[in-house]
């Protein structure tokens, strides 16, 4: 799991963080929540099992922080777990802070992707946060914006833009499914099998 860094002053991510590993079945989310293989990936107080920028990332009052609140962030930036995952259930929430007069908040959660060498940019699926983002879902480092929310009025209606905000983030197979503060956002089907999951 990554979480991206797009344009923002100071992004804040308290980890209510749950993730399953193998492979689901059809269970209902429900029995998914329930499932006794869950994990916490964040321990409110470090930042241990995780792949990051020490100038950018931090821990600030039980959450993960990026960016001072003041500067900002000339370049995308990444912090990820060190362990791997496929098929899961991911449950967090999110605050993206930044300059309210233009706008300029944008952030994301980045699953199945990888670290590209090179650049040290992320290629995946990016789940975003951010005024004019919620509910979509970007190809970042490969196709660009490739799924718009559900309702988009709907998910207006639900969303806070400056405030926390609940992901839930179901990954099944080539399926994914999100939902932010109980509103279903998203449902993407990857149609190419050349995609990594």
């Amino acid at each position: 799991m990554i979480i991206s860094k797009l344009n923002l002053l100071r992004c804040l991510l308290s980890l209510s963080l749950v993730l399953l590993g193998g492979v689901l079945s059809s269970a209902s989310a429900q029995e998914v929540t329930n499932a006794p293989e869950a994990v916490s990936l964040f321990d409110g107080e470090t930042l241990a099992g995780w792949d990051f920028n020490p100038k950018i990332w931090r821990v600030v009052d039980g959450a993960i922080t990026a960016g001072t609140g003041t500067d900002k962030i000339k370049k995308n930036d990444f912090i990820s777990t060190k362990k791997s995952y496929q098929n899961f259930e991911l449950n967090l929430t999110i605050r993206c802070r930044g300059d309210h007069e233009t706008g300029q908040i944008n952030s994301g959660i980045q699953i199945r992707s990888a670290r590209m060498p090179e650049s040290g940019h992320m290629a995946g699926y990016q789940i975003d946060c951010g005024k004019g983002w919620f509910g979509k879902i970007y190809d970042e480092g490969r196709r660009r914006l490739i799924a718009q929310p559900l309702d988009a009025e709907a998910l207006a209606a639900a969303v806070d833009v400056f405030g926390w905000n609940r992901y839930r983030i179901l990954a099944e197979g080539p399926r994914i499914r999100v939902w932010i503060n109980g509103v279903a956002a998203t449902d993407y089907t990857e149609k190419d099998s050349n995609i990594p999951l």
